[in-house]
């Protein structure tokens, strides 16, 4: 029966097997691998325009041809079977000088085990240098490819020809210097079609380029400027460069480029960001070489996910922009049409070379900007700005400018009248976080009314900058948190006709570099505090305004200043009851002069000059009709209390009492003494240690509150402690009862406890355990005789 079964089943198998293709017994076929020596140049013949190569043999064989001198040119080269180079070291087909020209395709074939190891030559790749032509439709699996500069997998240095239709997949390693990309490396001056880097696990293209650029992307490193074309590319792949320029398609797309329809995905790492140029690190592209008027560079319909994006070792991820940052700073005024459209980790990104916008309206020059500004209107400057010639923008009203942290550079101011401005007779005018840099001449802001805040302002060398700030007769200038460096004055203001006092001038938390001059105010309220100034020759306050207006409750609070070199500080016909001078800094050739003050007692108490008294040259008074007083100065620069010459420490507090006795709700004041009586800090704070006891008020006085025994202790302001201990008794009865109190009784005896019995259900379950445990035995020893027998 068995033997049955076991035949039809072998039966069925093999009829199963005859119903089968012969070619699944068919062993696969693989290229032959390269022995890395042999060549094979039969195949050529001059006079022919066509060729098919078909192994590695012919396929170095073309490498040594056109490294000969055979430039191919007009010629096609097409593959017609896959080819293994076996990892075996590859010559570059093609070097500078002797380039292949002509058209090579792959006939959609495959490329394996690509290895190159020369990191001191450049132009390496399968390709080394090519131009003109075509190189198209085939596949490079698992290439590992070292140069120095313009290295990739598919050609070190593409130039003029065109690439198309070809993928890098498998086990992917370029290394080089400089010019490195995953496909191509420098002088891409072709357009690139639907050229894919797939790289699996481990694969990356890395450049280290010590000092120099570095041009590392993960297809290419080097765009040529022109009208190239990159699209329909998809790269996957690790990024690694070390100073700038470092993309995840593209080190660099120049102007005139465009890059299109186009992914990536993979991490990006910048190792040692350059100071200056280390921005240029981007998710699709490291920078883009801007500067060219009438040519458009474009960046659209691309994404990028950035597994993780490292620069210098921080993680920047989540702040990783396109196009990293243009290479030039964008020029007010050019004709250049910037476009960039993306999406970089999920969020959608629009970019242009505008310089500045007003709503959603983008200008590409400032002075198109404040030209179309209205009143209420905000200029938002988009990024860092070189203007060559700035024409003064005349009478603005209720503008406002967000500098958004850039930095306009500016080589000349025009005006052709009133002093080469930025603005002039501005009111209402409000600009914040910006830079601003004279490079030959101009002056900064002439205005009635408005606030300056986080602008720093450098002026032209040799102080050609004369005044950073003109302040014309309005209500308020405000300037907070800035800083002015290089000007001839850098806050100014000047009586009017009419009798009118210019605007009031408040200064805060700002910085006054070597400026001539750092303030001369005219203003019948002046606030100056928390002001640093270095490297000034005078600053001057009130300059006769109440003499301008003799109706203006004139002031002038200057205080929480750094004055270190800061020269003459004057109150030039001023009433010197109106000067509020406190917790300065007065230190270097600084000093206050009295000259010229109109009269009045000045008050140069609670200011810090150096640790001592101030001295006759940083008190100057030559002024009859002035008095000074300077007594009270700090001996330390932190300037507090403690810190005053007239401040004396407390050396212990006493109490006139160490210990209390009271009843319930009576109160009784402790007085404390300090030692010494002339000490400054006599502030004092109360408490009890258990205020169901004690309580006590911030006089000292306590009052009991229950029995027992509280600590009450006083403290000063530096810590120091004296305690007086609290014991709060019972009142005693003034009218006793006469009836005694009911003896204890004594305790009764216990009845001893009887002994328990025992529990009848146990006894009759052990005896029934007994029991059946002898019936046990019995019938062992019958079963063991029987087996014995």
């Amino acid at each position: 029966m068995r033997k049955r079964k076991w035949t039809a089943v072998l039966l069925s198998v093999a009829m199963m097997l005859t119903m089968l293709p012969s070619t699944a017994f068919a062993k696969e076929t693989k290229a032959e691998a390269w022995d890395g020596k042999a060549v094979d140049t039969s195949w050529y013949a001059e006079d022919k325009t066509s060729y098919e190569i078909s192994s590695a043999d012919q396929l170095a064989g073309l490498s040594q041809l056109v490294n000969e001198g055979k430039s191919f040119k007009g010629k096609t080269v097409s593959l017609t079977d896959d080819i293994d180079l076996n990892n075996k070291e590859w010559t570059p087909i093609g070097k500078s000088g002797k380039t292949f020209q002509g058209t090579f395709d792959g006939k959609n074939h495959v490329i394996s085990n690509l290895s190159i190891n020369t990191p001191k030559k450049n132009d390496i790749g399968l390709f080394g240098y090519t131009s003109g032509g075509a190189i198209k439709n085939f596949q490079v699996k698992d290439a590992t490819v070292k140069g120095r500069m313009c290295v990739g997998v598919i050609a070190g240095t593409p130039h003029t020809a065109d690439y198309a239709n070809i993928t890098v997949s498998g086990k992917v390693i370029v290394e080089g210097y400089a010019y490195v990309g995953g496909a191509c490396g420098k002088n891409a001056y072709g357009d690139i079609t639907n050229v894919d880097i797939t790289g699996e696990a481990g694969s990356y293209v890395k450049a280290e380029s010590e000092q120099y650029r570095t041009y590392v992307g993960g297809l290419v490193g080097f765009m040529g400027e022109g009208n190239q074309t990159v699209k329909d590319c998809d790269v996957k792949i690790d990024v690694i460069g070390s100073t700038c320029d470092v993309g995840g398609i593209l080190g660099i797309l120049h102007y005139g480029n465009t890059l299109q329809n186009c992914t990536y995905e993979g991490s990006l790492t910048i190792t040692k960001p350059d100071a200056e140029d280390g921005s240029e690190f981007g998710a699709l592209v490291g920078t883009i070489y801007n500067g060219k008027d009438k040519v458009s560079t474009t960046i659209k319909d691309c994404e990028a996910t950035v597994n993780q994006a490292t620069s210098g070792g921080k993680d920047v991820t989540d702040t990783i922009t396109p196009h990293g940052d243009f290479y030039n700073k964008t020029e007010s005024g050019s004709l250049e049409d910037i476009t960039i459209d993306a999406i970089i980790n999920g969020s959608h990104v629009a970019i242009t070379n505008a310089v500045a916008k007003i709503g959603n309206t983008e200008y590409k020059t400032l002075a198109e900007a404040f030209r179309a500004a209205k009143s209420g209107d905000t200029v938002e400057i988009l990024r860092d700005v070189d203007v060559k010639v700035w024409n003064q923008i005349n009478n603005v009203k209720n503008i406002t400018v967000k500098g958004n942290g850039h930095t306009l550079n500016i080589a000349e101011v025009e005006s052709k009248q009133n002093g080469d401005y930025l603005f002039y007779n501005a009111d209402g005018l409000n600009v914040s976080d910006v830079n601003i840099n004279f490079t030959k001449s101009g002056n900064g802001f002439c205005m009635n009314s408005g606030k300056l805040e986080n602008v720093h302002m450098t002026g032209a060398p040799e102080q050609k900058s004369n005044y950073a700030v003109f302040v014309g007769t309005g209500s308020k200038v405000e300037i907070d948190n800035s800083s002015f460096k290089n000007f001839g004055v850098a806050v100014y203001s000047q009586p009017t006709a009419n009798d009118k006092a210019t605007s009031d001038i408040d200064v805060t938390d700002s910085q006054f570099t070597d400026c001539k001059m750092t303030i001369c105010s005219y203003a019948a309220n002046t606030v100056f505090t928390g002001n640093t100034v270095t490297g000034s020759e005078e600053l001057s306050f009130a300059a006769k305004a109440d003499a301008v207006n003799k109706d203006a409750n004139v002031t002038y609070v200057i205080t929480g200043n750094t004055f270190k070199d800061a020269g003459k500080i004057w109150f030039y016909g001023a009433n010197a009851n109106d000067v509020v001078f406190k917790k300065n800094k007065v230190t270097g050739n600084t000093y206050i002069s009295t000259e010229d003050a109109a009269e009045g007692v000045l008050d140069l108490n609670y200011n810090y000059w150096g640790g001592n008294a101030p001295s006759d040259k940083q008190i100057v008074d030559n002024n009859d009709n002035v008095s000074v007083e300077n007594s009270i100065y700090y001996i330390n620069e932190r300037m507090s209390d403690k810190d005053l010459n007239t401040y004396v420490p407390l050396d212990k507090i006493i109490l006139n009492k160490t210990e209390l006795k009271l009843h319930v709700n009576e109160s009784e004041k402790l007085i404390a003494a300090f030692v010494p009586d002339n000490a400054t800090d006599k502030a004092l704070t109360w408490s009890s240690s258990d205020e169901k006891v004690a309580i006590v008020d911030e006089n000292g006085l306590v009052t009991a509150k229950g029995l027992g025994t509280a600590e009450i202790t006083v403290t000063t302001e530096d810590g120091k402690t004296a305690v007086c201990k609290v014991t709060v008794e019972k009142k005693k009865d003034e009218n006793p009862s006469t009836k005694p109190d009911k003896p204890n009784q004594p305790d009764k005896p216990q009845k001893p406890e009887s002994p328990k019995t025992a529990d009848n259900s146990n006894v009759f379950f052990y005896m029934i355990m007994l029991l059946a445990a002898g019936a046990g035995i019995i019938v062992y020893a019958k079963r063991r005789r029987n087996w014995i027998k």
